[in-house]
């Protein structure tokens, strides 16, 4: 593993890059560009095996007024027949102790590589307990529906409403929810930040989760979460800049979470 320092070996990222970035139209303009990143301040880490790339991160030391200084992960990718090899998670874990050592604040990954991450996450956590079950509720494939009015009047403890035409209530899909967390030792989430915020999918999830009288309750003192505490791992991917661009997404998913009892967060 070793940063990338001469033409050559940019030459032999590109394979690699490609694959993450297909709109990368010859090895000459990625050399060029690589190249003028290179004046700011951008670098590319790459893990070799037999004189070939094999993964890769690019990132480049950056600071705002919000993090103070941060390293921010442009790129990470391992080649396709080079995965499930945690090739991800030793770039990570070396890129953890290069903004350890400038002194940042935090590492910040603002690529489109939130479900990777959180696989790197989940395959921790099964080294650490092979006998663990992994329960996956994949929201892009399975999107859940909103709460429809027999759900908001039961809340609200109002007779009548109307549940969706076809399939579970919202009831229904709140309860199995529900009943999913609770059993969990962990959870392990994967998302993309959206217009700057929650996208759809994920607040659906959230609605249905975050209940009255069942994962929480309203004291004279506020809101009091009922679910015992466990590691919540949070992976956002967001695109561009973050010190470019306003975050509703973070701040939200650190007040929500701890409603219903969650509070050991742990954004990756």
């Amino acid at each position: 593993m070793k940063i990338v320092e001469t033409e050559q070996e940019l030459r032999a990222c590109y394979p690699v890059m490609k694959e993450l970035r297909p709109h990368l139209q010859s090895e000459e303009a990625f050399v060029a560009q690589i190249m003028r990143q290179y004046e700011q301040n951008y670098r590319i880490l790459a893990v070799w095996e037999a004189g070939e790339v094999v993964a890769l991160a690019g990132y480049r030391y950056q600071e705002n007024t919000v993090y103070g200084r941060f390293l921010y992960v442009d790129d990470l990718i391992a080649a396709e027949k080079h995965r499930s090899r945690r090739w991800g998670a030793l770039l990570l874990s070396k890129l953890t102790v290069f903004a350890q050592e400038s002194q940042c604040a935090r590492l910040v990954l603002d690529t489109g590589a939130s479900y990777l991450l959180s696989q790197q996450a989940i395959a921790q956590l099964r080294e650490q307990h092979p006998d663990a079950r992994v329960v996956r509720r994949d929201l892009l494939a399975e999107p859940l529906p909103h709460v429809d009015s027999l759900y908001s009047n039961t809340l609200a403890r109002k007779e009548g409403g109307t549940p969706h035409g076809q399939g579970r209530s919202s009831l229904a899909w709140s309860d199995l929810l529900i009943e999913e967390l609770k059993a969990a030792d962990a959870v392990v989430i994967a998302t993309p930040m959206h217009n700057f915020t929650v996208p759809s999918a994920l607040k659906a999830w959230l609605d249905h989760v975050v209940r009255i009288g069942v994962t929480f309750n309203s004291t004279s003192e506020g809101k009091i979460g009922t679910l015992p505490d466990r590691p919540v791992y949070i992976a956002i991917s967001r695109g561009g800049r973050r010190d470019l661009q306003p975050d509703f997404l973070e701040p939200y998913l650190r007040a929500i979470l701890p409603t219903i009892g969650l509070k050991d967060l742990r954004f990756v």
